[in-house]
């Protein structure tokens, strides 16, 4: 049950991301009451660094967020262990960890969402669907999760993580991650949303340094992506979207 001093992490691991500006104005234009912390995690080259961040301090405050956590690493580090290590940074009285990736713009509800379902008992939860947006090519996909175990948007109990081995994995981490909670507690309550706000935030490829595969899915879609008839204006504010369209480093 939801506690006064209840508080809910964004992780945001990243990994030579200048395009990490748009995960940041995606938190910034967040719609929510609840408090929640974000928690940063840098490492090795092109590091934009805590000064960077810094910058959205101000209007991430208006939006709830009440603490920020910057953390660098000059060594290389495998993501299933900046999780590990982002679970043990967060807040004592942290409910869940929202898994925020560098290269994504959340829709307006995802901490608030997450920070609800999380409160009433759920370990895991994750999003059936969202659209994917190849910037250079200007074109779409959409993701349904169908039967595979991971959708997107996935926030997952923080007492959980803090108690997974730390082990060092480079792929398929929301697996790893997912497999790791259900051996902590086989009884899982996962909750799957199943709602139309995934069409108001968007995913990326592009610019991104993982999931290179991806690409492929924009010439010929196959499960869990298919073809849309959605646009990245649609789900993005138009400012972002016209910056998306001109914007190179």
């Amino acid at each position: 049950m939801q506690g006064s001093n209840d508080i809910i992490t964004v992780g945001l691991p990243v990994y030579a991301s200048p395009i990490v500006w748009l995960a940041m104005e995606g938190l910034c234009r967040q719609k929510n009451t609840c408090k929640w912390e974000l928690i940063i995690y840098e490492d090795e080259e092109q590091a934009l660094g805590i000064r960077f961040y810094k910058q959205y301090l101000k209007r991430l405050s208006k939006v709830n967020c009440v603490s920020f956590h910057y953390k660098y690493s000059k060594e290389r580090t495998a993501l299933s262990k900046k999780w590990c290590e982002i679970a043990q940074l967060a807040n004592k009285e942290s409910i869940g960890i929202i898994l925020q990736a560098a290269d994504c713009f959340s829709e307006p509800n995802r901490i608030q969402t997450s920070f609800n379902k999380m409160s009433k008992g759920i370990d895991w939860m994750h999003s059936a669907k969202g659209i994917f947006y190849y910037i250079q090519r200007n074109k779409i996909i959409e993701f349904n999760i169908g039967n595979l175990p991971t959708g997107l948007n996935m926030c997952m109990n923080t007492e959980l993580v803090r108690q997974i081995p730390i082990e060092e994995k480079w792929s398929s981490i929301d697996n790893w991650l997912l497999e790791n909670i259900l051996k902590l507690k086989p009884n899982l309550k996962i909750f799957t949303l199943e709602n139309n706000d995934y069409l108001n935030g968007i995913d990326t490829d592009g610019f991104n340094r993982i999931s290179l595969k991806r690409k492929e899915n924009y010439s010929r879609p196959k499960p869990p992506f298919k073809r849309t008839f959605i646009t990245a204006d649609r789900c993005l504010p138009i400012e972002i979207y016209q910056k998306l369209r001109t914007w190179r480093y």
